[in-house]
């Protein structure tokens, strides 16, 4: 069926089950799924459904979108070919094929229990015999690895299945074995190592000065606070990423509270949390964290705390702040430009702070909501800046590359369309809103008249992540860094992506059996997961560490010579934060490498077309600052490829 017609009956299927364009974004998930799955098996067995039984299925508030795709799939996928095999058997097929397919489990932590399971809730009802007799390549284009979802591959097996005849009897007690299955690998798993907290450390009795040389060792530091100082204690300090803003709130916050004021820290994430927590104690300062710090808060004592924006902006946590404001009150705000948030930030600058501080890689949001920041806690009163940093030898020198990549021939006229949606739907936004304020970016604007009721933002929105999507997870991406062998060059790396699905294909795209394993970083992981892949990396037991945002922003992350960017970014901040990852200062004096990849003549080309805004000229003062002072342009060609594994082995 042509993909018209696809979308034409989804629709239907939508107007007849109750959902409309006032809820534009359930709206276009469901559109989503339902064009997805008619694309693979059709949609006439559930158009044949009753009204009600659509509207059970498929309508406002009724099932989650994992039950929605359950249900899709159990009406209009091919009837199953039954099995005779036991599900023992079917386990022992799927682990056959998975390492036929190069998915060995002491390499592919994280994916391969996934696999596993996929492949057995498919196998104990199609079979896996189909498979079993293909080659090897066939195995591995069936399975996608590094370019698929978890769920357009459970689309190509279950469709390669049910191409071959098969007659067996499915076993009735699949659900106790998959439970028993789950519980064994539970069982098997090594424990989570627990995030370590160093011992608090006895308080020293050198003089109050010593004291503060220890804690702005920097020269840049000891300006900032006096800049601070001088502006009655109010400001923001606007310092490159990695090079010790930490510091200068840690100082700030213990001369308060010498002088007998409460210093409440706030920041975006409890890794952040922990990180300020060992920066204080190696100081020999004592911190107190959570409910701790509310209590501290509330009892109007001398002290330092550290909590969440989410805490900080409770009504409790407040009402804490009030019963307490006997004593002078300080807010020191990490990554300050998160107080430009709708209702928190607005509710913890509501509050009438003694004394504020503000720190941050870049004040900017893209939602230009920095007017109330700046009028709440001062203006930037001190900034230092990347070329400053690596001047004064408190970032490392880097070379600042762009590896460009052709999208192959299916992935280029799929962009093409959707491209032209978003141009399209961005066009009729304008019409009907007229244009975003001067300060606001247009992807605000448009969520803005998305959460509004507006069509064309919603339609807009749901274009651009699709386009955004296929271009970030681009198998052309992958293949180019495949090419570098980064494995043979001793580095140690960063990644950057947009969405988990692209962090998790290129871990496994990058990572090579045995010795050069790259892990998932993810918020979606447990705490002590994450603390244990970070002392893992720090011990150079594995090579490096790829993820979605968590990677962005603030957590003390261990030394790396190579960042690589596989998807542009239309926030500045994150541009910055991501070079001050790997641009920490190095024992040895090696320089460090920050690539971004990009696929040609699309929106993330950066030679195609030039903005003159804010954003493009904090790049410019991030390539001014590289060793060569422009960007160096590479392609996937192999003599280019070969010019950067020199880059990565001088």
């Amino acid at each position: 069926m042509p993909p018209s017609s696809v979308r034409a009956q989804a629709e239907q299927i939508l107007q007849r089950a109750g959902v409309d364009m006032r809820t534009p974004r359930g709206y276009a998930k469901k559109l989503e799924v339902l064009i997805e799955h008619g694309g693979e098996f059709g949609l006439f067995g559930l158009a044949k459904k009753p009204d009600g039984e659509l509207s059970r299925i498929l309508g406002p508030g009724r099932l989650k979108m994992k039950q929605i795709r359950d249900e899709l799939l159990r009406i209009s996928a091919p009837p199953a070919k039954h099995l005779r095999n036991s599900p023992e058997t079917v386990e022992a097929g799927a682990r056959r094929l998975l390492e036929r397919a190069g998915l060995k489990p002491s390499i592919f932590k994280q994916s391969y229990p996934r696999r596993l399971a996929q492949l057995l809730r498919i196998g104990v009802v199609y079979g896996l015999q189909a498979l079993e007799d293909a080659t090897d390549e066939k195995i591995q284009e069936v399975f996608g690895i590094g370019t698929l979802t978890e769920r357009q591959r459970e689309f190509k097996i279950i469709r390669f299945l049910t191409t071959t005849p098969a007659a067996q009897e499915p076993p009735t007690d699949f659900d106790d074995f998959l439970q028993s299955f789950i519980e064994n690998q539970q069982a098997i798993k090594p424990p989570e190592r627990q995030l370590r907290v160093p011992k608090e450390k006895p308080k020293k009795s050198a003089d109050k000065s010593k004291d503060k040389g220890s804690l702005a060792n920097y020269g840049w530091q000891e300006q900032a606070l006096r800049a601070w100082h001088k502006n009655d204690r109010r400001g923001v300090v606007e310092a490159a990423t990695g090079s010790g803003k930490t510091r200068v709130g840690i100082r700030i916050a213990s001369d308060f509270m010498r002088d007998g004021g409460c210093a409440i820290i706030v920041t975006p994430t409890r890794d952040l949390i922990q990180q300020w927590v060992v920066e204080a104690e190696n100081a020999a300062i004592q911190v107190h964290r959570d409910e701790d710090a509310e209590a501290l808060l509330a009892s109007g004592q001398p002290g330092i705390g550290v909590v969440t924006y989410a805490r900080a902006g409770t009504e409790r946590f407040l009402a804490a702040a009030r019963s307490g404001k006997r004593v002078r009150q300080l807010l020191v705000a990490d990554e300050a430009h998160h107080l430009g948030s709708d209702l928190q930030g607005k509710r913890i600058l509501s509050y009438r702070w003694k004394a504020l501080l503000g720190l941050t890689a870049t004040l900017e949001r893209s939602d230009g909501a920095i007017a109330d920041i700046e009028k709440t806690i001062g203006g930037i009163v001190y900034q230092y800046t990347v070329r400053e940093a690596i001047r004064d030898e408190v970032l490392a020198p880097f070379h600042y590359v762009t590896l460009e990549v052709q999208l192959e021939d299916h992935e280029q006229a799929e962009y093409a369309d959707l491209d032209e949606s978003v141009k399209r739907w961005a066009g009729k936004l304008i019409s009907e809103c007229g244009p975003p304020a001067k300060k606001l970016s247009f992807m605000r604007f448009a969520q803005e008249q998305r959460k509004k009721g507006v069509r064309a933002a919603g339609l807009y929105t749901y274009y651009w992540g699709k386009r955004r999507d296929l271009v970030s997870k681009s198998r052309a991406k992958l293949a180019a860094l495949e090419k570098v062998k980064i494995e043979k060059t001793g580095v140690q790396l960063l990644s950057f992506t947009e969405t988990e699905v692209a962090a998790q294909a290129a871990a496994e795209a990058l990572s090579v059996e045995p010795n050069f394993v790259v892990e998932l970083f993810s918020g979606t992981l447990s705490k002590s997961r994450r603390s244990e892949l970070l002392q893992s990396f720090r011990e150079a037991k594995i090579a490096g560490l790829i993820g979605p945002k968590l990677l962005d922003e603030g957590i003390d992350l261990p030394e790396a010579y190579l960042g690589i960017v596989l998807a542009k970014t239309s926030s500045s901040v994150q541009l910055i934060q991501r070079l001050g990852r790997v641009l920490r200062r190095k024992k040895s004096r090696r320089d460090a490498v920050f690539l971004t990849l990009f696929a040609r003549g699309t929106y993330e080309d950066p030679y195609v077309k030039v903005r003159n805004d804010d954003k493009d000229a904090r790049l410019q003062e991030v390539i001014e600052a590289s060793i060569e002072g422009r960007p160096i342009k590479l392609t996937d060609s192999p003599s280019d490829i070969r010019k950067l594994r020199r880059l990565l082995t001088e």
